[in-house]
């Protein structure tokens, strides 16, 4: 440690005292005419410079200081938008090279590895050869197969898919099947195998003080300011003027502290989110201060508003979006000031990692994945046309209607006229749980049994409780009938919801099925704003699906703002050389659509050849149906 002489025209606390005393003497050279230290007015104008010193050091100390909380020393860069390299610099899979050396780095006993794209089957062949003099069985080889194809559909980019594995490497050099190399890389990249955790910086700089001390605690003790206050037995003239002195100087006081306040609510402005800081009237500890303050006024005052503080907040996404090619600002243009700055610091959160792997599809082997730019186009839109409750509903031809209107027109339901009095615990049985298998033809057996989907309606308190066991019973009746009872738990009334049983086992079985109906529709768990349809992965597939990508979506209820939106949105993200047509269909046919497409990935993802061809075969059809409703993009 060494120290460094400082220039002597280096001294800042110089030259505020020097222009105090020039400002001084040009507002009032002919009263005043004492600049000595002993002078009270050069007593306050010293201190307020030295304090302005102090502040000055502070607000001079590196910017990546303003990030430090008072709890932790430790700053997390990824709180204030800064994103680490490894999120978003992620390569994605773009060549034939990248395929290669993912298959390497994912499997160490590969030695050798060709990727070609066939020309005649569309598809992606994989050569692999294992370390020397290794054998492999048929099932061995059948297991390794499997691998590969595993870790492929993992990383697999749209309208692309795997053909053949095989350990024969020198077939790739067939020129009968392979065309010549697209593009090979010449600097391997190590894909990562984990996710970093976000950067940390130490610094043991203190910046800001939770609790600004006052000025006024400087002083000498004779100015009677000071925490021990005035002294005793000061005239009651003398004491005003003490308490005159205390309000002039705490308006100095509240510069300080305001300066220091905003600056220490800087983090909060630069944190990744639309949260802006929330300041008020810093309150000085001085004696006296409820004497000055009027506090109901103090409790009313902002002195930064929060249209000035959204605005700041806008302004450093402006940067964020410098630094991670995007404009966010054109996705929230409609939006309050502070509901667009959540939604831009959102999208800027999440857009640059899906840039990296926009091109990246969805795994064949999991039917609940969804290729990346389904993930940014619901961002982009704010998941404004995912289908509602009401859409899902619809594709059963369920009516969702009030309390009044069901409990008026539908009285019959709870009119059992059996005779029993059906509170009678005796008559009851709770319901065993079972686990029941919800195929295709569940609904039209629902249908017939449970009254409700029956008449094709459902009433709104009902959709709160309708998927819990614990409100059903059977009711047994006589000559060996049961029937399925609902307690409404905010009426206390009961409701009979099927017909009559001869079997109980039959009813638990029917029980069983409409609870998983039920949480079916109520969460949605099948329900997409669009479906992005590769025509490679339905087969029988040939030469001309390769690079076609079919986009379906409801037609019904969009501008044509929404759907110009939409169109620019995949003309911008969607790679170029895929040709891509949209379909804008009725909500009727998008519900049809919905049912074939799960049909397929779950046949997909059993890998069920004969399933997932038939599969294919209807969306295939769906699609030259609908032709009418197509656009090319």
């Amino acid at each position: 440690m060494f120290i460094v002489k400082r220039d002597k025209e280096d001294n800042y606390y110089k030259q505020l005292q020097d222009t105090t005393l020039e400002r001084i003497e040009q507002l009032c050279g002919k009263k005043w005419t004492d600049y000595n230290a002993h002078d009270p007015g050069i007593t306050i104008a010293d201190y307020f410079n030295y304090a302005l010193l102090e502040l000055h050091y502070r607000l001079s100390l590196p910017a990546i200081s303003y990030l430090q909380s008072h709890q932790s020393k430790a700053i997390q860069l990824d709180h204030a938008g800064l994103l680490s390299a490894e999120e978003v610099f992620v390569q994605g899979i773009v060549t034939e090279t990248d395929y290669e050396e993912l298959f390497k780095s994912r499997h160490g006993e590969i030695k050798a590895c060709r990727v070609k794209y066939n020309k005649h089957t569309v598809r992606y062949d994989v050569f692999i050869q294992l370390d020397e003099g290794q054998t492999l069985s048929s099932a061995e080889q059948t297991k390794w197969k499997e691998k590969i194809k595993k870790t492929y559909h993992q990383h697999r980019n749209l309208c692309e898919n795997i053909g053949e594995v095989s350990f024969d490497f020198d077939r790739n050099k067939d020129p009968l099947h392979y065309a010549q190399d697209v593009f090979h890389g010449t600097q391997p990249y190590e894909y990562p195998r984990y996710k970093k955790a976000p950067v940390e910086v130490e610094t043991n700089m203190g910046m800001f003080s939770k609790v600004y001390e006052s000025i006024q605690y400087d002083f000498p003790e004779n100015y009677g300011i000071g925490q021990r206050g005035a002294p005793l037995g000061m005239s009651i003239e003398d004491k005003s003027k003490i308490m005159q002195l205390k309000a002039y100087l705490l308006i100095i006081d509240l510069v300080l502290a305001d300066t220091i306040q905003q600056a220490s609510l800087v983090k909060d402005l630069l944190d990744f989110s639309g949260k802006i800081p929330k300041s008020s009237v810093p309150e000085i500890a001085i004696p006296g201060w409820e004497e000055i303050v009027d506090k109901e006024r103090e409790s009313k005052i902002n002195l930064n508003r929060d249209t000035y503080y959204n605005e700041q907040k806008s302004n450093y996404l402006d940067l964020l979006d410098i630094i991670y090619g995007e404009d966010t600002d054109i996705y929230a243009k409609n939006d309050k000031d502070s509901e667009g700055n959540e939604k831009r610091a959102k999208l800027i959160r999440q857009l640059p990692q899906l840039n990296a792997i926009r091109f990246k599809s969805f795994n064949v082997n999991d039917s609940n994945s969804v290729p990346t730019i389904q993930l940014m186009i619901d961002l982009l839109t704010d998941h404004k046309y995912i289908s509602s409750a009401t859409d899902t509903f619809n594709k059963y031809g369920l009516r969702i209607i009030s309390d009044e209107e069901f409990f008026d027109k539908y009285t019959f339901l709870k009119n059992f006229a059996f005779g029993l009095e059906i509170n009678d615990q005796t008559l009851l049985r709770d319901i065993a749980h079972r686990k029941v298998d919800y195929g295709e033809s569940t609904f039209h057996l629902l249908r017939k049994n449970i009254n409700l989907l029956w008449y094709n309606v459902l009433f709104e308190s009902f959709l709160k409780y309708a998927d819990n066991s614990e409100y059903y019973k059977i009711l047994i009746l006589p000559e060996n009938e049961y029937l399925l009872v609902f307690k409404h738990p905010e009426r206390n009334e009961w409701i009979n919801m099927g017909l009559f049983f001869k079997s109980m086992e039959a009813l638990t079985e029917i029980a069983n099925l409409f609870w998983e109906f039920m949480k079916k529709i109520k969460h949605k768990e099948e329900s997409n704003s669009f479906y992005f349809i590769e025509h490679l992965l339905l087969e029988p597939c040939c030469l001309h699906d390769k690079g076609k990508l079919a986009v379906v979506a409801i037609g019904e209820a969009k501008s044509r703002e929404d759907k110009q939106y939409i169109e620019e949105l995949l003309a911008e993200r969607l790679p170029a050389h895929i040709h891509v047509q949209l379909y804008y269909v009725p909500r009727e046919q998008f519900n049809h659509l919905e049912h074939l497409y799960f049909n397929w990935r779950k046949a997909l993802a059993q890998n069920e050849p004969s399933n997932s061809m038939s599969a294919g075969s209807a969306i295939r059809r769906f699609l030259s149906r609908n032709t009418q409703y197509a656009k090319t993009l």
